[in-house]
């Protein structure tokens, strides 16, 4: 039997793959981007690795696009729980503690509020 924390991993790890399969990456390709091992991507694909630390969660979110945070969406993983999570930036880790004591409403709208600041970006980039 899977314990919830195994059946989060299972659904984090089937989560990455769909984002890589959506932009029709092999995992070799994936690896050359990332400088990932394609074996390693396997396994966190496959769920065998567990879910990796913050360091190649950042390398992946380059390629796949989505900021770090869109890739636990859907697997109930909530990676600033992850006993390994560490972030060194000062700012972030400011960021990422204020918003663990916001309500579920708050959380919602600073989600909302960044989305639009997101976008709203990558436009004047454009």
């Amino acid at each position: 039997m899977f314990n919830n924390e195994q059946i989060s991993v299972k659904k984090f790890a089937a989560q990455l793959k769909s984002l890589r399969l959506a932009r029709k990456l092999t995992l070799r390709e994936l690896e050359s981007q990332t400088e990932i091992s394609n074996s390693f991507l396997s396994q966190i694909e496959s769920g065998k690795r567990g879910i990796p630390g913050f360091r190649i969660l950042e390398k992946l979110a380059k390629v796949y696009g989505p900021s770090i945070w869109d890739m636990f969406k859907g697997s109930e993983v909530n990676p600033t729980d992850r006993p390994n999570f560490q972030e060194t930036d000062p700012d972030l880790q400011y960021i990422v503690q204020g918003y663990k004591r916001l309500s579920p409403e708050d959380k919602r709208m600073f989600k909302e509020w960044l989305e639009f600041r997101l976008k709203n970006n990558s436009q004047k980039e454009n």
